[in-house]
């Protein structure tokens, strides 16, 4: 039932997106946004994690984040239910992603598409947690460029507090919103594409003097390792050199794109080095990969303001292959 949903508000949105819609009519928009969070919040009980999630819940987990025992204690005080944990993360991570995307781009509609093809299963519906802290990333390069640093730490703090690899995002204060140093990303990115080549990973380089890096490696010495080079990393860098290389005709439409960019090619360049620990190449892609729903839309800018009306299929059709790898993808319906 929940995909079948998901699937109309996709093919929706879909609609008002190839018909050039930008911004939704507050009434529509309220609506789509009330579905969402019973979207994520009624997610099936054969999901990846589900299961973790209730435990953790019902057993009050100590090893959880400050937010999630904060919210068991509260929760559990008044008696609730694990659906009132899933309702209250739900409401959460969809509404602060919501207005971050409301407030960062113009093109709403076309952020939206592909926040339900992709960041709306892999995260809101399953790593929950993590997706609360990319929704507060939002908010961090939002802050950021409108040069508020203590309110930037605070929601770093916040997003840390949600899950603790948001600790990445330690970077983001000390960048710049203005100049975009594109040579050094891109060089950056290739250079961590050598490290699978070369059968190495970040922590290979790192010397065996801390309890952190020997703790590190004893987790993760068994784990599988990561492909990097499957065809839906490599797409991403391939579109992150495309969206570089149009920055110029870009960045002029968008305060935050140069930030965002930055930040997306980060996610790359991490998942390269972590290659070796595959739990943590993902976790830290998909948390800074959530810049992709600010910045794909923008591909409809490739050529500049001409054949804009044809270029915008470009963000429609990311957005379609997104959506059926993840609707059809059993790995994550059927744990």
């Amino acid at each position: 039932m929940v995909r079948i949903l998901l699937a109309i508000l996709f093919i929706l949105v879909c609609f008002f997106a190839s018909f050039g819609v930008r911004k939704l009519p507050s009434p529509i928009g309220t609506v789509i946004l009330i579905f969402m969070i019973l979207i994520v919040a009624l997610r099936p009980s054969t999901m990846v994690d589900y299961i973790g999630y209730v435990n953790d819940y019902k057993y009050k987990s100590e090893h959880s984040e400050p937010i999630y025992q904060l919210l068991y204690y509260v929760l559990h005080k008044i008696n609730f239910k694990v659906i009132a944990f899933f309702f209250v993360m739900a409401v959460l991570t969809v509404t602060i992603k919501w207005y971050a995307i409301k407030r960062m781009t113009n093109l709403v509609v076309l952020s939206l598409l592909l926040w339900l093809s992709n960041i709306i299963v892999i995260q809101d519906m399953i790593a929950i947690r993590a997706a609360l802290a990319s929704s507060l990333l939002l908010w961090i390069i939002y802050f950021k460029v409108s040069e508020q640093k203590v309110i930037v730490w605070l929601f770093f703090a916040l997003a840390v507090c949600a899950h603790y690899s948001a600790l990445v995002f330690v970077f983001i204060p000390f960048m710049s919103a203005i100049k975009d140093y594109r040579k050094g990303y891109l060089a950056a990115l290739i250079l961590a594409m050598f490290f699978p080549l070369l059968n190495m990973s970040i922590l290979d380089l790192m010397p065996s003097i801390s309890s952190a890096y020997d703790y590190l490696v004893e987790v993760y010495k068994d784990q599988k390792e990561a492909n990097p080079y499957n065809i839906l990393v490599l797409a991403r860098v391939l579109i992150a050199f495309i969206l570089w290389g149009s920055l110029y005709k870009i960045e002029s439409k968008n305060k935050y794109y140069t930030l965002s960019i930055k930040v997306y090619t980060i996610g790359c360049i991490l998942f390269f080095l972590f290659w070796k620990q595959v739990s943590v190449a993902f976790r830290l892609g998909e948390l800074l990969w959530v810049t992709e729903i600010i910045i794909y839309p923008y591909l409809m800018y490739l050529f500049g303001n001409r054949n804009k009306s044809i270029c915008k299929f470009i963000p429609i059709i990311i957005s379609i292959i997104f959506f059926l790898i993840n609707m059809t993808n059993n790995k994550y319906w059927y744990a």
